[in-house]
């Protein structure tokens, strides 16, 4: 079996496989249409095999002769009403790629249901491996690499919420007013729904979160699925991010909510065993940033700012910016995890302006000597 390297759609395994039974696409319908929406596609036999990993959506690799793609569709059978829109996420790859050359190139979108029963598109395929539950085979994962993957993670998911969507024309993939109290109302219906005993400690936790529901300070893209699995790293250098993969779920909402959606994933050597082996991760090598989120804007000499911990307490502080004579940010003795007075946190700046944002996911003692950072000091509680 070839090695694959990776796909443009989703996180999938380096390997393709033969296509599954029941899951085949017709060839000749396929290379009729592609033929004639996609230049450049040779007179060639085409050749499909299938990524095996994910249940989502069914994902394939495409290659005649030379040329290579990736095709999404649907899986088999009815499906729930607005599950699996093939069609809205290729549209989103259409808008965000101009301007997050990270996301692949759609080549086309196929609406006639009659090529292979189901609306379905094709993109580019982006070279790459894929950071799962270990590294790819060759790679020795010092923490000096960590560290750096964790740098690229952060600046990409930075860049992403940095695009101007209604620049873009993304205003219309999705419903920004009220995004937080439908993801908090949504999640607690699901609940209901799901569960088959109750739970004692559900009922306080879903009073709470009903009546803490924050007010969005700023609207951006959010991927809603942003993780290390979730893209493609260059093979010579796995710290250089190639793509960002599985546009599924993108809409417009809150850029916290993505960052914390990205933290449930980043398991850490102090999180309790049964969810580390829930959630496989290589973020629990040594060098890896630890969990925390800091957000905040402002200019003023000391502006508020929300932290977010790992257990998802939400706590207001005041902090005062701490620099040092030359302007460049300071080395800090080291950071703590949890949030108390006189703490030291780093933000990173995210853009410019008046009303610059800062954001950044903190390491424990890592390097920080970066002209992109801002150093602050905790020193008093918000009451």
């Amino acid at each position: 079996m070839k090695d694959e390297k990776g796909i443009g759609g989703r996180p999938m395994e380096e390997k393709t496989v033969p296509v599954r039974e029941g899951e085949a696409l017709d060839g000749e319908k396929l290379i009729r249409f592609l033929r004639e929406h996609i230049a450049g596609v040779a007179d060639a036999p085409v050749e499909v095999r299938q990524y095996p990993t994910g249940a989502s959506n069914l994902t394939y690799l495409i290659r005649i002769g030379e040329w290579e793609a990736v095709l999404r569709r649907p899986p088999l059978g009815p499906l729930p009403p607005k599950a699996h829109d093939m069609e809205r996420e290729a549209t989103i790859l259409q808008k965000i790629h101009p301007v997050f050359p990270l996301a692949p190139k759609p080549y086309a979108i196929c609406r006639d249901t009659s090529v292979l029963g189901a609306v379905f598109y094709v993109m580019e395929r982006r070279q790459g491996v894929v950071i799962d539950g270990t590294f790819p085979p060759g790679v020795h994962p010092t923490p000096d690499l960590c560290r750096r993957i964790s740098e690229a993670a952060v600046d990409t998911l930075v860049k992403l919420h940095d695009i101007d969507w209604r620049e873009a024309g993304l205003a219309s993939i999705g419903r920004p007013a009220g995004f937080l109290e439908r993801q908090v109302n949504g999640w607690i219906a699901r609940y209901d729904k799901a569960k088959t005993d109750d739970d004692p400690e559900a009922e306080p936790l879903i009073r709470w979160l009903s009546d803490n529901v924050p007010e969005s300070s700023e609207l951006t893209v959010i991927h809603n699925d942003y993780k290390l699995n979730n893209m493609l790293w260059n093979p010579k250098d796995v710290a250089e991010p190639v793509a960002v993969l599985d546009w599924e779920m993108t809409t417009i909402g809150d850029p916290l909510f993505d960052l914390a959606a990205a933290l449930s994933y980043w398991a850490r050597p102090e999180d309790p065993e049964e969810l580390i082996h829930v959630l496989p991760n290589v973020t629990t090598y040594s060098g890896f940033f630890s969990r925390v989120l800091l957000w905040g804007t402002g200019t003023s000499p000391a502006p508020s700012c929300r932290c977010f911990g790992g257990g998802g307490k939400t706590v207001d502080w005041r902090v005062n910016r701490s620099r040092s004579p030359a302007g460049e940010p300071r080395r800090p003795p080291g950071i703590v995890p949890r949030f108390t007075p006189s703490s030291t946190v780093i933000w990173k700046r995210s853009g410019d302006g008046p009303s610059h944002r800062l954001q950044q996911w903190v390491s424990l003692g890592h390097d920080v000597n970066r002209p992109s950072l801002t150093i602050f000091r905790i020193d008093e509680k918000i009451e």
